[in-house]
């Protein structure tokens, strides 16, 4: 398992609602990837 993945973009940083999409393109046939995402947003 790797380690987490996380992203620091200013583009998160701006108010309003936002979207996640991640594509898995090496699945084997009859494989599953499970995937979870936790955002964190604190303000000032």
């Amino acid at each position: 398992m790797d380690g987490a993945f996380t992203w620091d973009a200013e583009a998160l940083r701006a108010p309003g609602e936002h979207t996640l999409a991640w594509r898995i393109s090496t699945v084997a046939e009859g494989g599953v990837w499970r995937t979870s995402a936790t955002y964190f947003a604190f303000g000032e």
